[in-house]
């Protein structure tokens, strides 16, 4: 939990800092560190939910939703800063890093299961007698 609280705070804090002038930028440098970010962001944020309860489509659905409407938060509370602005392209940016989080958190889990070999618990399904 600490982890993502200080990544989740040092995200926010780069991400308000007023933009200093630069004379050179590569020009997807900002969608590719939105990107990344946000990946960081919900595989962290997986990482805490799976602590507190058990993985499903739902729960991931959930927290993709929660770190995509906190990417418009951040976009929209950048406005007022100088040198920042709100821009589309970075949520973009933000969602594909949040799904991408999330699905490699996914896949680290599965492979760490793999390795220790634990299986996934088989579902009982009750059959209906007549």
């Amino acid at each position: 939990m600490a982890a993502l609280v200080v990544y989740w705070l040092t995200l926010f804090i780069a991400t308000h800092a007023p933009r200093l002038p630069h004379f050179h930028v590569v020009t997807y440098a900002d969608k590719i560190a939105h990107f990344v970010g946000y990946a960081g962001l919900s595989f962290l944020a997986a990482v805490v939910m799976l602590r507190r309860s058990r993985w499903s489509r739902r729960n991931a659905l959930l927290l993709l939703g929660a770190v995509m409407a906190y990417g418009v938060l951040d976009e929209l509370m950048q406005i007022p800063i100088p040198g920042r602005n709100a821009d589309v392209a970075d949520w973009i940016s933000d969602c594909l890093g949040a799904m991408t989080g999330i699905i490699l958190f996914r896949l680290v889990q599965k492979g760490v299961l793999a390795v220790s070999g634990v299986r996934r618990p088989v579902r009982h399904v009750a059959l209906e007698q007549n």
